[in-house]
């Protein structure tokens, strides 16, 4: 199972910096948890370790950020069968089916019925057409369902 957030804990439950912690919350992306008493630090290194997941090495410029009405919209082209997003150069920004190829300034569907990309309305201003590959929407539509932005 794919693990969605590692959290330190104090002994009691609660939430804590990593230099306090007891022990470990991990959850998966099934919505189960798990508890490793151990302290934060020494979960991630191990997890690390044995390519259970990998340092995140990015600074605070590379990581994207989506606002909740981006996050909807990538949530429902999700559950509509939309597995991957890409801005071309001009700016315009669509969801795929299949994963995409990049063709110079456009990113194009694989697929060769019209039904392979959908236009998107946001903006996603984080999101630079010249990423070296498509975005997953995996995760993303995991956050938007688990962030309950249906409400927008």
């Amino acid at each position: 199972d794919q693990i969605q957030s590692i959290l330190p804990i104090r002994g009691d439950g609660l939430r804590c910096s990593a230099a306090e912690s007891e022990a470990t919350f991990v959850e998966f992306l099934s919505g189960e948890y798990l508890r490793i008493d151990l302290p934060f630090g020494e979960v991630l290194e191990r997890l690390c370790e044995c390519g259970k997941i990998y340092e995140d090495d990015r600074t605070e410029d590379e990581i994207l950020r989506f606002t909740p009405a981006e996050l909807k919209e990538l949530g429902e082209a999700f559950d509509a069968g939309y597995y991957f997003m890409a801005k071309d150069k001009d700016g315009k920004v669509f969801a795929y089916k299949e994963e995409p190829i990049r063709r110079g300034a456009y990113w194009n569907s694989r697929l060769n019925d019209a039904a392979g990309n959908i236009r998107l309305n946001e903006p996603y201003e984080d999101v630079q057409w010249d990423l070296p590959l498509p975005i997953c929407l995996d995760n993303i539509a995991e956050i938007a369902r688990r962030k309950k932005f249906d409400t927008l």
